[in-house]
């Protein structure tokens, strides 16, 4: 491969109290602009999932935020975008969330996301993200095998049987809402991944809000 930029794009599936939460970090490789035009697969950008993490039902949002921020800390991943889910837990336990980041560590560019069952992914000081987005941002890169797994990964086997068993429920033409946007109660892994594909492969547009 070219020399290009490499990045990081972290994912936070923040569940509601009694559910899962999961984080993950995806290592974004850019190829060298001079072969942007290229249509070589290895000149497309490549997606490494570096780090995966799992929390018990139960854990505490302070001790979710300690662990991200640790995450964070780390020298590679001082400047990556950390894309935090509250569609479960709403906004008031994200800013809580924040607020003890950074508490810890001195920013965090943090990138909310809503996720719907409508068709429009909407901008203002949040992102409102259809899951058929997302869902079909992971399908082109394992398709396309831009997206890479560490060996050894934690909780790796454990995303690949989510993947297995993942499937997108049609939501009614007309909502907007989020009702439904959960296949299951063990999604969390594919949805931490997801939403640092998604803001990897959507960079241009998000990057306003960061």
């Amino acid at each position: 491969m070219n020399a290009g930029t490499t990045a990081f794009s972290v994912g936070l599936d923040l569940g509601q109290a009694g559910e899962f939460s999961a984080l993950s970090a995806v290592e974004v490789h850019e190829p060298d602009p001079r072969y942007r035009w290229s249509r070589e697969p290895q000149q497309e950008r490549q997606l490494y999932l570096r780090y995966l993490q799992r929390w018990p039902r139960g854990a505490s949002y302070a001790e979710i935020a300690a662990d991200v921020s640790s995450l964070l800390g780390t020298p590679p991943l001082k400047n990556a975008a950390l894309v935090v889910d509250q569609t479960g837990a709403g906004r008031p336990v994200v800013d809580m969330v924040r607020k003890q980041i950074r508490q810890l560590i001195r920013e965090v560019r943090l990138v909310r996301v809503t996720i719907t069952g409508g068709h429009t992914t909407h901008y203002n000081s949040d992102c409102y993200v259809p899951k058929t987005e997302l869902v079909s941002v992971m399908q082109v890169l394992l398709q396309s095998r831009r997206l890479h797994f560490a060996k050894g990964l934690a909780h790796g086997e454990v995303l690949v049987k989510e993947l297995q068993n993942f499937r997108i429920k049609r939501p009614a033409p007309t909502t907007e809402q989020m009702i439904d946007w959960r296949e299951g109660e063990d999604d969390d892994l594919v949805f931490a991944v997801a939403l640092a594909c998604w803001r990897a492969e959507r960079r241009l547009r998000a990057g306003a809000l960061l």
